[in-house]
């Protein structure tokens, strides 16, 4: 014990910090290097926001220069193409009628073993009866016609999720 006890006076004596000083003070150096860079890279990435908000927001007032309030422009644009296409008469693929016919045209064989259709969220939920899809053969079959026919579809349970094709 004496011995340890002159070792540490000769070391303050020459100024030399124990080792586990040194180790504290660089995890703490690295700790606010990391910090001060997390925020440098929050900082570059709200400036690339506003950027990017920035040409959304002109690209939209060159296409819709009447809308006197931009608060969303990706929302915005989405509803005024909504609206100009209903106004030249025509829909969206992912709208109910367009998706119904496609799922029609693409099930004409099995049309009589349909029970529900509903729609909602730009997707057609089908419910058949149970012994039209009672066999993955059946149901592998149907989605491979749907599919041919540029929809996709799911089966979950006794629905199926039909909507246009690529997920959109």
């Amino acid at each position: 014990m004496a011995g340890r006890r002159t070792f540490r006076a000769a070391e303050e004596r020459q100024g030399v910090r124990p080792l586990g000083a040194t180790a504290a003070a660089l995890a703490a150096a690295l700790a606010l290097a990391w910090i001060a860079g997390l925020n440098i890279d929050a900082w570059l990435k709200l400036r690339e926001e506003r950027q990017l908000r920035a040409q959304m927001s002109a690209a939209f007032r060159e296409v819709f220069p009447r809308v006197p309030v931009v608060l969303d422009p990706l929302a915005q644009m989405r509803r005024g193409i909504a609206e100009m296409r209903s106004g030249a008469g025509t829909g969206d693929a992912g709208d109910f009628l367009p998706l119904a016919v496609s799922f029609a045209q693409a099930v004409q064989a099995d049309a009589e073993s349909v029970r529900t259709l509903e729609y909602r969220d730009r997707t057609l939920v089908v419910r058949f009866e149970p012994r039209a899809v009672d066999s993955a053969a059946k149901r592998d079959a149907l989605v491979t016609r749907l599919a041919k026919a540029g929809l996709t579809a799911k089966f979950s349970d006794a629905a199926l999720s039909v909507r246009k094709g690529g997920g959109t």
